[in-house]
């Protein structure tokens, strides 16, 4: 786990490097990630756990995006992200690989933005990029 995992959900690395406690980082009951189900050959099981929020994508075979809400240990935030396996020399998955991003900050401007347009106001402009105005 990264110094940035760390970061993001206030566990530390050797709190659960080595087991299966890595849900803790994101989510309030224990669950599978998607790497998880991806390592125990499951991912018939995704749409389970995360219903519409994910989609496969083609990645040097299989791999999944997804964006979720981490409630647990993040604090409430909105998370963008990735896995996919690590298979060997003979197409033997020997692990996964999940990268995470936070995009809180977008998941909230979009959803004000959303709420102007609700209301039929226009968001401001400048310098060619989309803005929420400051006041009303």
């Amino acid at each position: 786990m990264e110094q940035g995992l760390e970061i993001l959900t206030g566990i530390k690395a050797e709190e659960v490097m080595g087991t299966r406690q890595h849900w803790k980082a994101f989510y309030d009951t224990e669950r599978p990630c998607i790497a998880d189900l991806m390592v125990d050959e499951a991912t018939g099981e995704i749409p389970n756990w995360y219903g519409g929020k994910f989609r496969q994508i083609q990645y040097r075979g299989r791999a999944y995006k997804a964006i979720d809400f981490s409630g647990a240990r993040c604090e409430g935030k909105w998370l963008f992200f990735t896995a996919a396996v690590i298979r060997d020399s003979k197409n033997r998955i020997v692990g996964a690989l999940e990268t995470l991003e936070d995009i809180t900050q977008y998941k909230r401007a979009t959803e004000e933005l959303k709420k102007m347009t609700d209301k039929g106001r226009k968001p401001t402009t400048r310098h060619g990029r989309a803005g929420i105005p400051t006041r009303p």
